[in-house]
């Protein structure tokens, strides 16, 4: 930054309607360690409950039958998609901070209804189970990208490294995800309880359900006032008056054709990360562990390198 530029009043956000929202004799503010601490909460929230669910996988499998293993992840991966591209169409309508109450609350809720209903009735009447099962991974999957689409946009409004802390914090959902399983299950263990990977399937869930909601009040009263973000909510009170042309300068035919490899790869990569991987995992047969203990570090490998692939472009 010049010498110029550090002196100036206005916060470093990435829209040309900054300018005129920033008054002329406020302070300068910027990003600071505390708020990059929040994007890292944010991002540690947004993918926790889905590394749950993954720990978890072999409990959930016993519980709904074979086939969930491979739906789970479909469903997941569809009603995301389905809520990305509605709020495509919405999303200047729908402002950052309900989207993202709602997609936590969404979150919380549908986790911990998986866990009640695998643990009360599924596996006595199994295709129903399976069927809710794929129901609640769904509504988890919607609220999950309502959740995530705040996040990724408010992030994109504001210096680079929160964006950055925002996948760091991703990545570390998935690290912290098997240590705290071990935990309660050796808590459990201690405690005698007759059926261990049941009660830690209600108990981790509930965790995950707790933290959900728990950033709610975060976010309200920690993030939403932080100086650098209330211009940064300005801004986005300002994009409401703004609409996207409806006609493009390029062929549509052309813009298809030169994102077409980009597209497929993703794809082909997402489909074996979310759909063939966790299916795989949990039909192996290891040696020496339970298929479930089994699963559980490969998914957690996975996550580390993972963390590290995250953060390594912000070291170049």
């Amino acid at each position: 930054m010049t010498e110029s530029s550090s002196k100036s009043p206005l916060p470093r956000i990435a829209t040309h309607s900054t300018l005129s929202d920033q008054s002329p004799t406020e302070p300068a503010v910027r990003v600071d360690v505390w708020l990059c601490a929040q994007f890292c909460f944010i991002g540690v929230v947004a993918l926790l409950g889905w590394n749950f669910i993954l720990g978890e996988l072999g409990v959930l499998i016993d519980a709904f039958g074979a086939p969930y293993g491979t739906w789970v992840s479909m469903c997941y991966s569809l009603l995301i998609n389905a809520g990305q591209l509605l709020l495509v169409f919405i999303g200047n309508k729908f402002r950052f901070a309900p989207r993202f109450d709602v997609g936590c609350i969404g979150m919380g809720t549908s986790q911990i209804l998986i866990a009640i209903v695998a643990v009360t009735w599924a596996r006595s009447s199994q295709t129903a189970g399976f069927v809710m099962g794929c129901i609640l991974v769904g509504v988890f999957g919607f609220s999950n990208a309502m959740m995530e689409s705040s996040m990724f946009g408010l992030a994109a409004m504001c210096e680079a490294r929160c964006m950055t802390w925002i996948m760091v914090g991703e990545g570390l959902a998935g690290i912290i995800q098997l240590p705290l399983n071990l935990l309660v299950k050796v808590v459990l263990e201690s405690m005698n309880v007759s059926n261990v990977p049941y009660t830690k399937l209600v108990v981790f869930f509930a965790i995950s359900m707790l933290i959900n909601y728990s950033i709610v009040p975060v976010f309200r009263w920690c993030t939403m006032k932080h100086p650098y973000m209330q211009h940064v909510f300005a801004v986005e009170r300002g994009r409401e008056k703004f609409s996207l042309r409806q006609s493009l300068q390029r062929p549509l035919r052309s813009i298809l054709r030169d994102t077409l490899p980009q597209a497929f790869n993703a794809w082909i990569n997402f489909v074996v990360t979310f759909v063939v991987f966790p299916w795989l995992v949990f039909r192996m047969s290891p040696s020496s562990l339970s298929v479930a203990d089994f699963g559980a570090y490969v998914v957690y490998t996975f996550q580390v390198f993972d963390t590290i692939g995250r953060f390594a472009p912000s070291l170049s």
